[in-house]
């Protein structure tokens, strides 16, 4: 692996019309795209230089080694590029497949969700699903390029518009009181409103281009000060350890971010209890937040699942730890009876909440 792909700072963003994504798509010898996104544009890949992923059940070792022997027979070596176009499915296998290729070739993501933009495509992981285990598998492979057009988020639908939000409001919550302050007063704004009625498109509102922007953005600046989360990048895991548990539990049915908000929730309901402390603040917002909360299992095999989290140590669950807590630590362990009682809680305040 080049030195320059541990570097974060080397990643250069840019921002292309939509006439310059196709010549990019099409200078790229490799591209991996999003069936969606392949449908919804199919001028943009007129080449055939595709290869296609169907969602979060091709994230795994077969469809990865399909890209590998493609890279093969291409011939591709390490100062050539391999373009990722989709959401976070798409640049976590891509990103995955480039860095282990000749130990790593070039790069590059055209993110084209909400998430993706805001998180997925920033911060250098990259991975594939193994064994039902969410993220097992993976490396930390840092892009040469990101190329942002707000366009495609206008195709998306209004839940997947709502769902998407999930990790800027982590990084609001993260961050502190001034950008968590002016998402929530973004997100009960008309602006909001019309993106999410279909009234105005989001690359047309410049509150959310904003919002966008600042989310990304604090992710930059965290992975910049520790790019292979070995002190306080263990923040932005917040949500995901109970995330990926809901995740996997469903068979990777659930959307990723539904199960994320929800793991934000509770596991801000674990360290309120850990900590002594009233997150209510946050807590609250988010219900209101989130409109598509499900309800989660009491099951055993959710917590079973967490134990198998890469996170986990010892054996024991691990809850991330923002600045907010004054811990001396990143993280913190949480027994199986906090763990469910934690649970309980969210499920009252979701039916209370939907009464």
């Amino acid at each position: 692996m080049s030195k320059k792909n541990h570097n974060p700072q080397n990643t250069v963003i840019e921002f292309p019309n939509m006439n310059e994504i196709s010549i990019i798509c099409e200078a790229a010898p490799l591209v991996i795209v999003d069936h969606n996104v392949f449908r919804l544009y199919p001028e943009i890949f007129h080449k055939n230089n595709h290869l296609i992923i169907h969602g979060e059940k091709e994230k795994d070792s077969s469809r990865l080694f399909s890209i590998l022997k493609r890279l093969s027979e291409l011939g591709l070596n390490r100062n050539d590029v391999l373009l990722s176009v989709g959401g976070g499915v798409t640049t976590d296998i891509g990103g995955f497949a480039a860095s282990i290729f000749h130990r790593g070739i070039k790069s590059a993501y055209i993110p084209t969700t909400v998430t993706a933009i805001t998180d997925a495509s920033q911060g250098g992981k990259t991975a594939i699903n193994n064994s039902g285990i969410k993220n097992v598998c993976g490396s930390y492979y840092f892009p040469d390029s990101i190329y942002i057009n707000f366009n495609f988020l206008d195709t998306l639908s209004s839940s997947e518009i709502e769902d998407g939000i999930t990790e800027t409001v982590k990084h609001a919550v993260l961050s502190g009181s001034v950008f968590f302050t002016k998402l929530e007063n973004f997100i009960f704004s008309k602006e909001w409103s019309d993106i999410t009625t279909g009234n105005l498109l989001p690359s047309e509102s410049a509150g959310f281009n904003e919002i966008a922007v600042d989310s990304y953005t604090y992710k930059q600046e965290i992975v910049a000060i520790d790019p292979f989360e070995n002190g306080i990048r263990k923040i932005l895991n917040l949500g995901h350890t109970v995330g990926h548990a809901l995740e996997t539990q469903s068979e990777m049915k659930l959307p990723h971010s539904r199960a994320v908000a929800s793991g934000l929730i509770i596991e801000l309901f674990i360290l309120e209890k850990i900590f002594s402390a009233d997150y209510s603040h946050f807590t609250e917002p988010l219900f209101k937040f989130f409109k598509n909360l499900n309800s989660v299992s009491l099951d055993n095999l959710l917590y079973e699942i967490a134990l198998k989290d890469k996170k986990a140590v010892n054996k024991k669950i691990m809850i991330s730890c923002p600045s907010f807590t004054d811990s001396a630590n990143y993280t913190v362990e949480c027994d199986k009876e906090l763990f469910f009682d934690s649970v309980v809680r969210y499920n009252k305040k979701l039916k209370t909440k939907n009464i």
